[in-house]
């Protein structure tokens, strides 16, 4: 037996629907779909690897210390263990939003897998990428958003409609030029100040104001969800 398209399985971490929090479609909703694993400042030797042959990086407190694109070590607070699967025509059925936005982890290290494929290609609507920027995209996204982290490519920088740079005080205004300098023309920026985990800290916001001047077409890239409550 032959199987369709739309029944191939898709491994979550989870997927649920909001709006997003964060960039130029602020306040849009769309379904989340966020896959799980996270290779970023990972080697290969340390990936879990599943029958599957899917890779997920182990999700405990030590292993989810993340490195940004200056070296900065923070935590994250992001859970992409593999918590669920639902097939592609599950997951298109259940969205009515304009805009699936595939997040993680890092969801383009799952980019060459069937069902990652189909999924992008049936969808009728717009298909967003969050991406670490540490892996290159090969298929077209509607937009794609790139958070730099540790390894970013500047290729990767060079496709991206929107960049968001974690702020915090030890923020250096040259490193962040660095990256930009490799950006398409029409690219957006935003400067996020770093939470701890769900709290605004007023320091990051203070030092993404003093960029600002700097900076001052960068826009300031609160994660709004937060503050309502939301996912």
């Amino acid at each position: 037996m032959t199987t369709s398209r739309s029944d191939l399985v898709v491994p979550l971490a989870e997927h649920f629907h909001s709006v997003q929090g964060e960039g130029a479609f602020t306040g849009l909703p769309m379904h989340f779909v966020r896959l799980p694993g996270c290779s970023v400042g990972k080697e290969q030797a340390e990936h879990c690897f599943e029958p599957s042959g899917l890779v997920v990086l182990p999700t405990g407190k030590a292993a989810k210390v993340c490195t940004a694109y200056d070296g900065a070590e923070f935590f994250c607070d992001t859970d992409y263990g593999k918590h669920e699967s639902a097939t592609i025509e599950f997951l298109l059925q259940d969205t009515w939003e304009p805009v699936i936005c595939l997040t993680g982890g890092e969801p383009l290290m799952h980019e060459r897998q069937a069902w990652f494929k189909q999924l992008v290609q049936q969808w009728m609507g717009e298909v967003h990428v969050e991406t670490s920027g540490t892996i290159l995209p090969t298929l077209n996204y509607d937009w794609l958003t790139v958070a730099p982290k540790q390894g970013w490519l500047t290729d990767t920088i060079g496709l991206a409609d929107q960049v968001k740079f974690l702020v915090t005080p030890q923020t250096q205004l040259k490193r962040l030029i660095e990256i930009a300098k490799h950006a398409k023309d029409g690219c957006l920026f935003y400067l996020s100040p770093v939470f701890d985990p769900n709290e605004l800290v007023r320091e990051n916001l203070e030092a993404c104001f003093k960029l600002q001047r700097s900076m001052p077409h960068w826009r300031l890239g609160c994660q709004w969800h937060k503050f309502l409550g939301l996912r």
